[in-house]
């Protein structure tokens, strides 16, 4: 039997998941987003991203900030329920993973041989050599 999605997760904080969350909004799902930072957006100035953050918040979105998703629950059938984070259960039946283009690199071991660090805090790339 096919059941009516009633309620997203998005995880992740871009431009993809934001556009996802408008289009689930737009069409009545309860739609939350989960984040691992404080804001959304984090590679744009915080004063935009916030602002980012509190018009979709307005528009239905529920943000989580600070959070992590820690298991999954579901129905007999294996049907997903409800998603359980760090912080609290969201209900959801349908989960959108948009991470593709903001994930954290590991730069430790760079760090420790002195491989220069960029401003996106991955390893700093010359462009000259492109030309």
């Amino acid at each position: 039997m096919k059941q009516k999605v009633r309620n997203t997760l998005i995880v992740g904080g871009g431009f993809i998941a934001l556009e996802m969350a408008e289009s689930l909004v737009s069409h009545g799902i309860n739609t939350s987003l989960i984040i691992r930072r404080d804001q959304i957006l984090s590679n744009f100035d915080k004063d935009i991203s916030l602002s980012v953050q509190n018009y979709i918040k307005t528009k239905g979105v529920q943000v989580l900030d600070e959070d992590i998703i820690i298991d999954f629950e579901a129905d007999v059938d294996c049907n997903v329920t409800n998603v359980i984070t760090k912080e609290q259960p969201i209900p959801a039946e349908f989960i959108l993973l948009a991470l593709a283009t903001n994930t954290t690199p590991n730069v430790q071991l760079a760090k420790r041989t002195g491989i220069e660090i960029g401003q996106t805090k991955a390893i700093h790339v010359s462009l000259s050599v492109f030309k």
